[in-house]
């Protein structure tokens, strides 16, 4: 079963095939990338020490985590990189101030305004029947 593991004392190695990836201490976790991409884990994780993990199942990750914005935003952005959405990009608070900054210092704001205008008119009247639009 999948699930993210977050270390809470000691220290994991984490390896891939024969490539020495790091170590993760305190705080840092693992298992996100093969449940956000539903693809088994690649990686071989190893301890010489006594450690305590805290273990969070795919359905409690996803429903607690997943549904907040720029937790998910954070974790997508960080795992597909160049390859994300630019819905990612938008949910992530750092990355949308870059790419906002980058716009204007292209001259082409005004797409981006457009842009969110149109998604907040899209989410806004997306699930409205035609007679409720007509009212508004």
């Amino acid at each position: 079963m999948a699930e993210v593991e977050i270390s809470e004392e000691g220290e994991v190695e984490k390896q891939y095939s024969t490539r020495h990836l790091g170590v993760l201490g305190p705080g840092n976790y693992f298992g996100e990338i093969s449940i956000l991409t539903n693809t088994r884990c690649r990686a071989t994780l190893s301890t010489d020490t006594k450690c305590m993990l805290l273990k969070v199942p795919k359905k409690e990750f996803i429903s607690a985590w997943c549904d907040v914005p720029g937790f998910r935003a954070e974790f997508l952005v960080r795992i597909l990189g160049a390859n994300c959405r630019m819905e990612h990009v938008l949910e992530h608070d750092l990355a949308r101030s870059t790419f906002e900054a980058h716009v204007e210092k292209e001259h082409c704001g005004e797409s981006l305004s457009f842009y969110y205008r149109a998604y907040e008119y899209s989410t806004k009247y997306a699930n409205r029947t035609d007679d409720e639009n007509c009212d508004a």
